[in-house]
């Protein structure tokens, strides 16, 4: 129980004439809706196999005829044959894939290659951590390429497991994780989720109080393993008993998970981390989870007796077990990093896709898979099967943590769930500047959440990884069945970018959607014209505003303003339009808060000039759009709101940017705020 609620602690004045105005958000255009499940059918399953050689290298040149394939020990017809080798462009795979191969991969089973750079701040010394890093550096620079996907996540010295970025295609993300994986304050935290709330900057926002870690493994699984009396009990972060067993816990978790992962994996692991034998289990396992180990010593000195730093190249050490066991290889020396990259994109440069049918039914099983090849002394690397899907109520706690994690981290997960819109607006007026995190989603069990009792997970991270928020919050959607809801969150953050994810998964059945977006708040500098993030509106009466609050249960805590406090001329009847805009819509209702220097005492503040263009990537020059103020109110902090209505007639469909400048007639100054807008 203790390590359930870990994890879920830490997982994440109307207008008259406005009512007339509307906007449709682009979803009722092209409804996603979710397919049917729990049926069973026949399904082609894709495995992905790599064959190596005596030498350990890639056998390259092998037909469907040299291949047999087993499953629960009977043979199997194997019905689609691909070989994927490398090129400047990418895998290039042979013969072209057929229809029903592309369609299983589109159904989540890509088959591209994943590296996992796993560094383990724990036994790096600050030379190993930057070579450690540089050598990851290197093989995105100059051994990636289109379609590869890459993580980044470790092991802190002080605070245990981390992830920085999670599977992606957008290799950018990965350096810049790269770059940043630096160590944190400890913290009671599995790698899943990193502390919750944990801040750079202090501000007055809520505390999460820190949890146990995950404890997926007992005592004597871990002695079975060569853990030996080390594991005894966990301690407190950043204690040698807590480093010793938590790592170990935390690699197996990290087996299970790889194990949910198509494609061909492979884990580059830097570490200098000594454990014997039991880097020999860790690397079956993960071999038998079709993850090949490349593991990079990080340390290339030992300390001789009289206490000095002697130059060495361990060429014995215990991770070779692992990377042999796993398929993988052992890189000693870790200055070789040009030749390292080199063998890692060598090794894993060439595989083979098996594929066959199979009668998936929602039992759960467990189905072995054994494939042989017609050369003698290759070996053949292959995951040693798979599960059955089986019903969200029969998985266990830990395979719904799984599945989370894929939900929260993965840019593209593996259970295609549907994706709602999640904006940022950042509001940079009155005494308390923050932004309010803001989401949409319809409450319909086809194209949205379920109308009954569903669990919301924020995850907001800084641009360095560092969690800002973590939370979850258990939500009953019953009473608003046919409406859309508006989760929304307000929180005071200082001028960065972040990284914002939030999923919605119903209790019962665990159907889920997710939302993604990553934004910047902008400097709102010193007194003057300053302006908030504008809000598009609709008046169709659906919009239930839903506020997630942190406050609960904290005496000291604030609570947080209400959203048509922030947002004052919000319709009676109306609500926050996310997402696309139909082309055919050419009216649109904003609400732009802003603050204007002070007039004198008795004075009147004026109405604004408002301007607005749209603006897309190949035409800076912009669209011009008509916008007139259609009401204007003083609030009580001194910052102004107003609502306006904008024309834009046969815009064609495409990516765009609002950009809306505001004009202080008497002083002058003008003040310009973009947002992010897709017409469809």
């Amino acid at each position: 129980m203790k390590r359930r609620k870990a994890l879920h602690m830490r997982i994440f004045a109307g207008i008259a004439g406005v009512a007339a105005l509307m906007v449709s958000l682009a979803a009722r255009d092209g409804v996603q809706e979710r397919p049917l499940r729990h049926d069973a059918a026949a399904v082609l399953k894709l495995v992905t196999v790599r064959v190596l050689g005596p030498d350990g290298r890639p056998v390259t040149e092998l037909k469907v005829e040299d291949f047999a394939l087993f499953e629960d020990g009977k043979r199997k017809t194997i019905t689609e044959f691909e070989s994927h080798s490398l090129s400047e462009s990418g895998l290039e795979v042979h013969p072209p894939r057929s229809p029903e191969a592309d369609a299983a991969a589109a159904e989540g089973r890509e088959l591209n290659r994943k590296f996992f750079f796993f560094f383990d701040m724990q036994t790096s010394d600050e030379a190993g951590k930057t070579k450690a890093k540089d050598t990851a550096l290197k093989f995105l620079e100059t051994q990636a390429k289109p379609g590869d996907e890459a993580a980044v996540l470790g092991y802190y010295a002080m605070s245990g497991f981390f992830i920085r970025e999670y599977l992606t295609d957008d290799l950018d993300l990965a350096r810049k994780a790269i770059v940043k994986a630096i160590e944190m304050p400890p913290s009671r935290a599995s790698f899943i989720s990193r502390p919750p709330d944990e801040i750079e900057d202090r501000h007055d926002l809520p505390r999460e109080a820190d949890a146990p870690p995950i404890a997926s493994l007992s005592k004597k699984r871990l002695e079975d393993m060569g853990g030996g009396r080390s594991f005894d009990k966990v301690d407190e972060p950043g204690s040698a008993d807590f480093v010793k067993r938590d790592f170990m816990e935390r690699l197996m978790d990290l087996v299970e998970i790889f194990k949910t992962i198509p494609g061909q994996k492979s884990l580059i692991l830097f570490t200098s981390r000594d454990l014997g034998k039991a880097w020999e289990h860790l690397g079956k396992m993960l071999g038998d989870a079709g993850t090949a180990v490349f593991a990079v010593n990080t340390r290339d000195w030992f300390m001789s007796m009289l206490g000095a730093k002697v130059k060495q190249t361990p060429e014995d050490h215990s991770l070779k077990l692992a990377a042999e066991a796993s398929g993988g290889k052992y890189f000693a020396d870790i200055n070789a990093a040009e030749i390292n990259v080199r063998e890692i994109q060598e090794l894993t440069g060439h595989f083979y896709v098996l594929g066959y049918y199979v009668n998936e039914s929602w039992d759960g099983k467990f189905h072995r898979i054994r494939v042989e090849v017609e050369r003698p002394e290759s070996r053949v690397l292959v995951q040693d099967g798979y599960f059955n899907p089986k019903p969200y109520e029969k998985l266990t706690d830990f395979e719904k943590e799984i599945r989370l994690v894929d939900l929260i981290w993965s840019d593209r997960p593996v259970s295609r769930p549907l994706t709602f819109p999640v904006e940022a607006l950042a509001l940079g007026t009155g005494k308390t500047p923050g932004v309010c995190l803001l989401s949409r989603f319809p409450i319909d069990p086809k194209t949205g959440a379920a109308p009954g009792n569903s669990e919301i997970y924020l995850l907001l991270r800084s641009e360095s990884g560092t969690q800002i928020v973590s939370r979850k919050w258990d939500i009953d959607l019953a009473p608003f069945a046919g409406k859309s809801a508006c989760p929304y969150l307000f929180i005071p953050l200082r001028p960065a970018a972040y990284d914002l994810r939030m999923v919605v998964r119903d209790r019962t059945t665990g159907e889920s959607l997710v939302g993604r977006v990553r934004f910047e708040i902008p400097d709102r500098g010193g007194a003057g014209l300053r302006l908030s993030s504008p809000l598009f509106v609709e008046d169709s009466g659906t919009a239930v505003l839903m506020g997630l609050d942190m406050s609960a249960g904290r005496k000291s805590a604030v609570a947080p303003p209400r959203f048509r406090d922030l947002y004052p001329l919000m319709p009676q009847n109306g609500g926050p339009a996310l997402g696309a805009i139909p082309a055919a819509s050419s009216r649109w209702l904003i609400l732009l808060p802003f603050e204007m220097p002070p007039v004198p005492e008795g004075d009147e503040p004026p109405i604004p000039a408002v301007h607005a263009r749209l603006v897309s990537k190949n035409d800076e020059a912009g669209i011009p759009v008509e916008i007139s103020v259609q009401g204007h109110k003083k609030l009580e902090d001194d910052s102004e709101i107003l609502a306006a209505e904008i024309l834009a007639p046969n815009v064609p469909p495409g990516e765009y940017e609002l950009e809306i400048e505001v004009e202080d007639v008497g002083s002058d100054r003008r003040a310009v705020v973009r947002r992010k807008l897709t017409i469809r």
